[in-house]
């Protein structure tokens, strides 16, 4: 039984310097996704590639490597896992040997550490201006 793989262009500078403009992504539809992964979903009319930061029953939490806040995504939206990248010079990088498998994982800890920087700046400052005008 042979399983699919769809092959797709990318445009986009969000995962760059792994992926950069004008590389092609081998995809493996109906794959499960881990954390440290990089997933292809459909967003409007675009598919969008980003590392999953936490996959839970229902949804993902994904982030481009150079976006400061991640996104919710639904799991019906989602197409496959990236399980190679072709540079437009022809290298190619299999994302699943394990020394890349390492550095994903660090990079999703990076993506954490800005997602709870971020939330708790925002959290932080909507309290702030909600309770300023109570008396101490």
């Amino acid at each position: 039984m042979k399983s699919r793989v769809l092959i797709v262009k990318t445009a986009g500078k969000s995962m760059f310097p792994l992926i950069m403009p004008n590389s092609r992504l081998i995809i493996i539809p109906n794959k499960p996704l881990k954390t440290g992964d990089i997933a292809v979903y459909r967003s409007r009319r675009k598919l969008i590639a980003h590392r999953v930061i936490c996959a839970k029953k229902n949804f993902i939490l994904t982030g481009g490597d150079r976006n400061p806040l991640p996104e919710q995504i639904k799991k019906e939206f989602i197409l496959g896992k990236v399980d190679k990248i072709i540079y437009k010079d022809g290298r190619t990088i299999d994302l699943n040997l394990y020394h890349l498998k390492i550095l994903n994982f660090l990079r999703v800890i990076v993506s954490c550490g800005k997602y709870f920087f971020y939330k708790y700046i925002f959290t932080n400052n909507r309290k702030r201006k909600k309770y300023s005008h109570r008396k101490i």
